[in-house]
């Protein structure tokens, strides 16, 4: 028995524009919450910052929005996104020091960075 409606690309589209303000989707995005919102698993290994997040955040949220309440589980390598994370902070701070290093110590003593 589903308990859940099957959602098309226009559902999604529009849900997408109402709620996370953006116009179209990134590469492979689309055809991976299409196969979730139609009941397949979907294994999905994309770069650090090509929009996995929004794979499966967008169809729970598209759910919600027409009325059914779901659970997705997902499975993060959360320790290589720290380290992707840790390794763009380190290029932040190294080019912030080199090109100022006094407001780049200021701004460590503010923790602002």
């Amino acid at each position: 028995m589903e308990s859940y409606k099957r959602m098309d690309a226009s559902n999604l589209l529009a849900c997408l524009q109402l709620y996370f303000s953006y116009s179209k989707f990134r590469p492979f995005q689309l055809e991976c919450m299409l196969n979730l919102c139609n009941g397949h698993d979907v294994f999905a290994m994309m770069s650090t910052g090509a929009g996995k997040s929004l794979i499966y955040q967008l169809p729970s949220v598209t759910y919600r929005h027409y009325g059914v309440l779901t659970t997705q589980i997902v499975i993060s390598p959360l320790l290589s996104l720290i380290e992707d994370q840790g390794k763009t902070r380190l290029s932040i701070f190294t080019v912030l020091f080199l090109s100022n290093p006094f407001s780049c110590l200021m701004t460590i003593m503010n923790n602002r960075l």
